[in-house]
């Protein structure tokens, strides 16, 4: 269960700071729309929500219940999608596309692991 373990620790760390981020970013629009529906924060909102299962999902991962594998590998494409769009709309340097680039192989790789049966990973 050592890998479990680790992704279980990894995606609570990123799903943390994401989710942080999404909130801020979430306040930030409220407050610039001001009752206005707006497609950026439903987005938004939803990023929220994705990164709270993850946060939850993930801190049952390293006991290999199905349920959170399946919700950190949601999170885990979400994530990969996200970063990826945010690669390809350019304008990041190359530090924000080294670190984008390392998060989407984290996510694609999170996916493949827990897509594997349980007893074939050590």
């Amino acid at each position: 269960m050592k890998p479990y373990r680790i992704l279980s620790v990894g995606w609570m760390t990123l799903c943390v700071f994401s989710g942080i981020i999404a909130f801020m970013q979430f306040r930030y629009l409220q407050w610039l729309f001001e009752g206005e529906s707006a497609g950026r924060l439903f987005w938004t909102g939803c990023a929220i929500v994705i990164y709270a299962l993850g946060l939850v999902a993930s801190m049952f991962l390293d006991r290999g219940v199905m349920w959170s594998r399946i919700a950190v590998c949601v999170v885990a494409f979400f994530s990969a999608m996200v970063f990826g769009l945010a690669m390809l709309d350019g304008g990041l340097s190359r530090l924000w596309m080294v670190v984008f680039g390392f998060l989407v192989f984290y996510s694609w790789l999170s996916i493949i692991i827990l897509l594997i049966p349980k007893r074939y990973v050590a």
